[in-house]
């Protein structure tokens, strides 16, 4: 996968909320559809996304706990502190929101 830490965000996301369990057949697929859903999503540009990907490589092992299950406000306070926060903070938010929404689908 081109976005590893995007991809460590997802399965870490997906194992905090119950989302792979015996029901969900190809969980790698799973996972990586939710992934790309969230970078390949229309108004996210390519650059976003690697920015995005770069600065979940900086964060620790609690504040990658914090932002894939979190509570709302500390998720969204780390938020603040990503590169792409000046432009829009609801935008890297979303990324996140998105992967979820997309394994919700599926369970």
């Amino acid at each position: 996968m081109k976005y590893p830490n995007i991809m460590k965000l997802t399965e870490t996301m997906a194992a905090c909320n119950g989302i792979l369990h015996a029901g969900v057949v190809d969980q790698a697929a799973l996972l990586e559809e939710a992934a790309l859903s969230a970078v390949e999503a229309d108004g996210v540009y390519t650059e976003d996304a690697e920015k995005f990907e770069a600065w979940l490589g900086t964060l620790s092992t609690d504040q990658l706990m914090t932002l894939a299950d979190g509570e709302e406000t500390e998720m969204l306070a780390l938020v603040a502190e990503s590169p792409l926060s000046s432009d829009n903070e609801a935008h890297v938010a979303a990324l996140a929101f998105d992967i979820y929404a997309v394994m919700e689908d599926y369970t």
